[in-house]
């Protein structure tokens, strides 16, 4: 079984149709997909689509959000079973499902993530934007969608809701991967498309974003002892890329 965890906090119309493409895009056989209404103000009938759903009485941040939704997984999970989790203005391209088997078999991941585009359509290697920067959002660091098994969270345990609002949180879960040995495997055969920030560059949550991610940055300054964006490198020399 995969489950398919995607964190909600619908402020808009454009979030919303955002929130029901990522759900459409992991539908599939043998894939259920959660979805987590984090308090969310705006209609939340773009969640439907999902086959299950978690209704939070009041915003938490992403952190609180997504663990509602891993620890309803966990209730049931097998040890082989995936669990995904997603952002929800990530939508998957091609079949993501075999190249993650891949290099859970050949590779022996731990967590396997991919690379993300800003266009809807993937390009081929030829299309002479590839080389110009303009359609990555996420590469070598998989925090808005990546695949493991529940064993990650047995082992690592999920994310510290100690971080606020949205930020950073991904990067401790990671880290402490890392120190755990865990291998994050990264394969640009896995791809997908993103939007980067919807909810957090909306009109009603910049500001709040912004001195999260300060107070986000200091929380893991003072648990760790490096900064967790200046020092990224320390955390993604664990990654291995998959050509």
């Amino acid at each position: 079984m995969i489950y398919v965890v995607i964190p909600n906090y619908i402020l808009n119309e454009e979030i919303a149709t955002l929130a029901k493409g990522a759900i459409k895009s992991f539908k599939g056989k043998g894939v259920k997909v959660i979805a987590v209404n984090d308090g969310s103000p705006y209609s939340t009938e773009c969640l439907k689509g999902a086959d299950h759903i978690i209704e939070k009485k009041k915003n938490g941040g992403f952190a609180i959000a997504i663990n509602a939704g891993i620890k309803y997984v966990l209730k049931t999970a097998k040890a082989e079973d995936w669990i995904v989790c997603v952002n929800n203005d990530v939508e998957a391209r091609g079949d993501w499902v075999y190249e993650a088997d891949r290099c859970f078999v050949e590779w022996q991941a731990d967590i396997v993530g991919g690379l993300g585009y800003r266009c809807k359509e993937i390009p081929s290697p030829e299309d002479n934007r590839f080389s110009e920067g303009g359609l990555f959002a996420d590469w070598m660091f998989p925090g808005g969608f990546f695949i493991t098994k529940r064993k990650y969270f047995d082992d690592c345990g999920i994310y510290d809701e100690n971080y606020r609002h949205g930020g950073i949180e991904d990067i401790d879960l990671f880290y402490v991967g890392k120190t755990k040995g865990k291998r994050i495997i990264m394969s640009p055969r896995l791809q997908y498309w993103h939007q980067e920030g919807a909810t957090r560059c909306s009109d009603t949550q910049k500001g709040i974003q912004s001195e999260a991610i300060k107070e986000n940055e200091a929380y893991f300054l003072k648990k760790y002892g490096f900064h967790p964006v200046k020092e990224l490198n320390s955390i993604l020399i664990c990654n291995y890329l998959n050509p």
